[in-house]
């Protein structure tokens, strides 16, 4: 009966200690065969079985720090995984393939304005304008066909009711069985970028319609005496529209000429 005993601490310090878990029985099978040889006096048989005994003890320790090394590894990785999505800057949302919102992290809760207490459990469309709910049911089809969807740029509405333009990345969550069961997105905030490039497109346009209406004819050329743009003067006064001036040789239009001028330093 005694011996039994021996597996309970090996057992729970190999689980808890895996790193000293084979020393620890081995130095407890150790101690066992001194008592078996030394203190109590056995028939051959008893010692033999004391020895496999022994060598029993050592091989649960192996095998269960073996495993419980393992689980604590398992363990610290998902902690640090769970660290990384909690802290991460970007919206990470996991879902349903319906839609039902599983986990929502920090950065969710900045971007969005839920706490995780007031999404979990609720539809994503919450979120989606009502014009975008179809482009977000056809983004949930191709995660159920097992596609990865990059960088979609869309909509969203926050808590406050304010529209933010987003950039979505979305992957399929697989289960035990290679199942998917899920879907994780990523939401990056573009609003910004995308005011910006809104900005730059309407001083575009209102610096080609300046550009347009400057009754003097302009024209930009390359050092290769390209045309690379005309005004609408320019261009009436070549016979050409803009679009076709592009490209031309500002000398065989304007000049007439085989050759750009020598004595100048331009050529138009």
């Amino acid at each position: 009966m005694l011996p039994h005993l021996f597996y309970i601490p090996i057992i729970l310090t190999a689980y808890y200690y895996p790193r000293r878990g084979v020393l620890f029985a081995f130095v407890l099978s150790a101690c066992y065969c001194v008592v078996s040889f030394v203190v109590v006096t056995l028939a051959p048989g008893d010692l033999l079985s004391a020895i496999a005994r022994s060598c029993v003890f050592i091989l649960i320790g192996g095998v269960v720090s073996y495993l419980s090394g393992r689980m604590h590894e398992d363990a610290r990785m998902c902690r640090r995984l769970v660290s990384v999505v909690k802290s991460s800057g970007d919206a990470i949302i996991g879902e349903t393939l319906d839609g039902m919102v599983t986990d929502w992290n920090t950065g969710a809760e900045q971007l969005y304005g839920y706490t995780s207490g007031e999404i979990v459990g609720n539809p994503i469309f919450r979120l989606v304008p009502l014009e975008r709910q179809e482009e977000k049911h056809l983004l949930l089809e191709k995660i159920r066909q097992g596609e990865m969807v990059e960088r979609v740029e869309t909509e969203r509405i926050t808590r406050d009711g304010t529209r933010i333009s987003v950039s979505l990345s979305l992957s399929p969550i697989f289960n035990d069985a290679g199942e998917i069961s899920g879907v994780s997105e990523i939401a990056h905030n573009i609003t910004e970028r995308r005011w910006v490039q809104d900005e730059l497109l309407k001083a575009k346009d209102r610096w080609e319609l300046t550009f347009d209406a400057v009754p003097d004819m302009i024209a930009i050329i390359d050092d290769q005496f390209r045309i690379v743009q005309v005004n609408k003067a320019m261009a009436d006064r070549l016979g050409v529209s803009p679009e076709d001036a592009v490209g031309l040789k500002c000398y065989e239009v304007v000049h007439h000429t085989e050759n750009p001028p020598v004595s100048v330093h331009t050529s138009c």
